[in-house]
């Protein structure tokens, strides 16, 4: 018989363990998921914010964008100049039958010397036209190629303030002295159109019609069809006619449909 005495039994450490093993597990697993649902939330947190600010670079460079455009086409728009006397609203002056069956449109630079050959090329079969009923002629005066242009269109138009069917004489007379266009050379070339020296003096010297001289040209040349002078049309089709013989047969084509 063992010396023991009889009594409880103590309980074994590591089985009391095991029982409290499963709920400490549970509580881990817990902790667990809470922990990565709170770093899930803040990537989420992270992702919106992340996004909100590639959509306000977007946003802002959209803006930035949308202002140059806009912009550009400000600076592109020109503000329109009423045309002088004698001209219309596109710059043109027009001679013969408004009616005629055919439109000859002559788009011309005083300083530039293919428009003198060509003016001294067809003048002739144009004056025919202007005084006649089948042809309409017009002419679109620019003036691009630089200061003397300007002052040679300048005071074309004068002319015409005082006397429209004054233009043609002086438009040929410009061409003939292309290049001689000081005030009192114009002064003087119009005076042989026909105008009165005091009537015309003050406005060749003082330039009235610049603005509307660099309106009608800049306007032109932001044309889609703008392809430099002479710009020579008939019925609103471009030619390559550059002499009377080619112009009157490109005409006569049209008159004879």
């Amino acid at each position: 018989m063992s010396g023991k005495r009889p009594g409880k039994k103590k309980p074994n450490k590591s089985t009391s363990q095991k029982k409290a093993d499963p709920e400490a597990a549970r509580l881990k697993r817990e902790a667990r998921a809470k922990a990565a649902a709170l770093r899930e939330a803040e990537k989420r947190k992270q992702r919106r914010i992340s996004l909100m600010k590639q959509i306000g670079v977007i946003a802002a460079v959209v803006l930035v964008a949308g202002a140059v455009v806009w912009g550009v086409a400000k600076a592109r728009q020109l503000d329109p100049v009423a045309a002088p006397e004698g001209f219309n609203e596109d710059g043109v002056i027009a001679f013969g039958n408004p009616d005629a069956d055919v439109t000859v449109s002559v788009l011309a630079d005083y300083s530039c010397p293919h428009c003198r050959d060509f003016d001294a090329s067809t003048r002739d079969l144009l004056a025919s036209w202007e005084a006649g009923d089948e042809v309409r002629v017009e002419y679109h005066p620019i003036a691009f190629m630089g200061e003397g242009s300007e002052r040679a269109l300048n005071a074309a138009v004068c002319v015409v303030g005082q006397d429209p069917e004054l233009w043609s004489p002086m438009n040929r007379l410009l061409f003939d002295n292309q290049g001689n266009f000081s005030d009192d050379s114009l002064i003087d070339l119009a005076v042989q159109a026909g105008a009165e020296r005091d009537a015309v003096a003050g406005c060749i010297a003082e330039r009235p019609h610049q603005d509307w001289i660099e309106y009608t040209t800049k306007r032109e040349q932001r044309r889609s069809s703008w392809n430099g002078t002479p710009d020579v049309r008939v019925n609103g089709g471009r030619t390559q006619a550059r002499t009377g013989s080619a112009l009157e047969a490109i005409v006569q084509g049209e008159l004879d449909k």
